[in-house]
């Protein structure tokens, strides 16, 4: 399994991308009228992909837990916003229902990492945690969920 390297080998950073790049897509149609709507649902997408990569450019464990629980949360404000723009008729339902499955994804590869890192260096749930190092930590928790590193390329304009 490749190592992690960088925040880009991250699955739930890609998936965290990939919802920045359509929430954009979304609310740049012209159907899409309210601008302070607008500029709320791209800050709070790009809160997301933009908290894995600080946590994981921190190397601390605390610290890369504390920014995916935000980004996390951040992923729950994008889901409520898309439930009013749907109301709104800003976007269809069929786009609410696409978004929405891209955020819930991303929100359940957060936490699956984020509960994989805590539990980490543990024997049990009875024992307390064994010190590992951040990059070791990291490893694990790939290994343990098996992700395969699906690096991918740059998107243009």
């Amino acid at each position: 399994m490749p190592s992690v390297k960088r925040f880009e080998d991250l699955l739930m950073w890609q998936r965290a991308r990939s919802l920045a790049n359509l929430t954009y897509k979304l609310t740049e149609q012209t159907s899409f009228r309210d601008s302070d709507l607008r500029s709320q649902m791209r800050r709070a997408s790009v809160s997301v992909m933009s908290n894995i990569a600080e946590g994981f450019g921190r190397g601390a464990n605390e610290e890369l837990l504390y920014f995916l629980y935000v980004g996390k949360g951040s992923v729950a404000e994008l889901q409520s916003q898309l439930y009013l723009s749907v109301d709104l008729r800003y976007i269809s339902k069929d786009q609410f229902h696409e978004t929405f499955k891209l955020a819930d994804e991303t929100a359940r590869l957060i936490q699956s990492f984020a509960r994989s890192m805590r539990t980490a260096g543990r024997a049990s749930f009875r024992h307390k945690r064994v010190a590992v190092p951040w990059r070791e930590r990291v490893e694990q928790v790939m290994k343990e969920l098996g992700a395969e590193s699906t690096e991918e390329e740059p998107q243009e304009g």
